[in-house]
């Protein structure tokens, strides 16, 4: 067995969802209490709860529900704000501060639409011109 984690990220995101992806991450697993806050977001699950509300993320993005009608976006914003929390933690340890990297994912969670959902609406809204969702991932 690995002694270590291995994070996958996304393929490919505009550098300020990019930045977030590890600030996410250190802030849940850096800090213990943040690591046993994310887990019980869905302890009491079933596997195949899990695997039938991954699904549903697939299909319906942050309105996807999950066991008792949690949604999915009520979900990340608990994870975001106790990433936070961790963010915070780690900043009393190490002096770094990565909690604006999150800024990104809560713009996200306040608007309630992904990034493809908005550049969908671009598409659409420009009569189907492939540019109109250029800004959406431009990284240079």
């Amino acid at each position: 067995m690995k002694r270590v984690l291995e994070l996958r990220g996304a393929d490919m995101v505009p550098p300020p969802l990019l930045y977030a992806m590890p600030a996410l991450w250190v802030g849940l697993l850096y800090d213990a209490s943040a690591r046993q806050a994310a887990a019980e977001l869905t302890a009491r699950w079933s596997f195949s709860e899990l695997v039938r509300f991954q699904g549903e993320v697939a299909r319906h993005a942050l309105r996807a529900k999950g066991p008792g009608g949690v949604t999915a976006l009520e979900l990340a914003r608990d994870l975001v704000g106790i990433a936070r929390k961790g963010l915070a933690a780690w900043r009393q340890l190490s002096g770094a501060d990565e909690s604006a990297h999150l800024d990104p994912l809560s713009d996200i969670l306040d608007s309630g639409r992904t990034l493809a959902e908005r550049a969908l609406d671009a598409y659409k809204a420009s009569g189907g011109d492939p540019t109109s969702v250029l800004r959406f991932w431009q990284i240079a």
